[in-house]
C-alpha cells in the first residue's frame, strides 16, 4: 500500500491487488485464531495440570495448527478471489479502475461472512 500511497496510484494490477488483500485477511485470521488456540491450550494446562501431556501431544498440536491455518486460508483467499466479500458496486468500480487497490467489505459479508442477493 505504501507504493499507492507514493506513487498516486496501484502499479501492479487487480489480481495482485486481490492477493495482497487476500493475505493480509490471511494473516489477521491466523493471528486471532492462534490466540484463541494459545489461549485454549492454557486453560487445558490449568484446568487439568495432571492430564495435560496425554491431552495435549505433539500430533494435536500439529492438527490445531493446521486446522488455523486451513481455516484463516479458507476465510480469506476464498471469498477474496470469488469476489463474495464486497459489493456489486464496488466490484464493478475496482474493475473499471485498476490503479486503485482498495478493500471495502459488504455489510453481509462483514455480518455473516456471505453477501446476500439484492
Amino acid at each position: 500500500m505504501c507504493v499507492q500511497v507514493i506513487a498516486g496510484q496501484w502499479l501492479f494490477g487487480s489480481l495482485t491487488c486481490d492477493v495482497f488483500n487476500a493475505n493480509d485477511v490471511l494473516f489477521s485470521t491466523a493471528s486471532l485464531l492462534h490466540l484463541c488456540c494459545i489461549s485454549w491450550d492454557r486453560y487445558i494446562a490449568v484446568t487439568d495440570p495432571f492430564n495435560y501431556d496425554r491431552r495435549m501431544t505433539r500430533r494435536r498440536a500439529a492438527m490445531t495448527l493446521a486446522g488455523v491455518w486451513t481455516a484463516s486460508a479458507c476465510l480469506s483467499h476464498i471469498p477474496i478471489h470469488l469476489g463474495l466479500y464486497t459489493t456489486a458496486s464496488q466490484r464493478d468500480k475496482l474493475a473499471a479502475d485498476s490503479n486503485e487497490c482498495s478493500f471495502k467489505v459488504g455489510r453481509p459479508a462483514r455480518v455473516t461472512g456471505w453477501p446476500t442477493k439484492r
